[in-house]
């Protein structure tokens, strides 16, 4: 609607009806049909309408922040101190980094956000600034990568990585932000290739991995107890010939005449488990490290 200011400079107002009250189900096309609308703003010369405080020194009405070069970081409404409805954040080269819609009183927050490039880097909800519910992480070809579910700001229930052509890589299960549960890896034909149970990010019970193309028959086959290996452990010979088991005992080799190699094929076994081994040695690394840097 038209209105008149005390200066007697008019501006237009445009009004999105339903957002701020409404339980958004689905922030994606909810941002997607609220950043389609065209809102166009008429400032007073003085500038008055802009960055604006009530008497209490709460930020009221729209809002600009720039960088020192001048460019915009962020546009958006506060209402009593607290932002509410659309606010669009930008990269310094003037492409948008996220578009977030602001409900219950600034409380929770539903984003998209995006690479310096344009292409979308995650999509997923903030309640009381911290990370909530679903959030899905795309690399810069718009292929997504991974699915994590988080309750209070806390990995809580299963994360999913992808293939680039969408088949399932690895499933891991949380519980209050730590690996509990079973955690599988898969070849990109679906063969299982990895497997693990985890208690509070530790190793604990039966590990078996699988060669690609043999579904039936585990390269590894041991146990964990506390994070150690523990028992007999089954390791198939790499040109076919069978196996070799080795006997640990708190993470100790009991046995090790058992498993004499050349150094040859101690490089050659170790440059064949080497990323293997990296996710064993740091199984509860996540993809949201970069997340907080992305969000103001």
């Amino acid at each position: 609607m038209l209105m008149r200011n005390k200066t007697g400079t008019f501006f237009l107002l445009s009004m999105v009806t339903g957002i701020a009250g409404a339980q958004i189900r689905d922030s994606a096309s909810l941002i997607r049909a609220a950043d389609s609308l065209k809102t166009i703003y008429i400032y007073a010369d003085t500038g008055a309408a802009l960055n604006r405080t009530d008497e209490q020194g709460r930020k009221e009405g729209l809002w600009e922040k720039r960088y020192p070069n001048g460019k915009l970081r962020y546009r958006g409404h506060f209402r009593n101190g607290m932002p509410t409805g659309i606010f669009k954040y930008y990269w310094d080269n003037d492409s948008i980094q996220n578009i977030s819609v602001y409900t219950d009183n600034g409380a929770v927050t539903h984003t998209q956000m995006f690479y310096r490039s344009g292409g979308i880097y995650a999509t997923g909800k903030f309640e009381n600034k911290q990370m909530d519910s679903l959030w899905s992480f795309y690399s810069e070809s718009s292929k997504l990568v991974t699915t994590e579910l988080y309750k209070k700001g806390k990995k809580e229930g299963k994360s999913i990585i992808y293939f680039p052509d969408g088949n399932v890589m690895d499933v891991r299960n949380w519980h209050d932000g730590m690996l509990n549960g079973l955690w599988q890896t898969f070849y990109d034909d679906g063969q299982l290739r990895l497997q693990l149970n985890l208690v509070n990010n530790k190793k604990e019970g039966r590990f078996v991995t699988y060669g690609d193309g043999s579904p039936e028959e585990p390269t590894v086959d041991g146990y964990y107890k506390n994070n150690e290996k523990d028992g007999d452990w089954l390791y198939t010979r790499m040109d076919g010939s069978g196996t070799d088991t080795l006997k640990y005992k708190n993470g100790v080799l009991t046995n090790p005449q058992r498993f004499e190699l050349s150094q040859h094929n101690l490089d050659s076994l170790k440059l064949k488990y080497q990323d293997l081994q990296e996710q064993l040695d740091h199984p509860d690394d996540g993809v949201d490290g970069n997340l907080r840097n992305n969000f103001r």
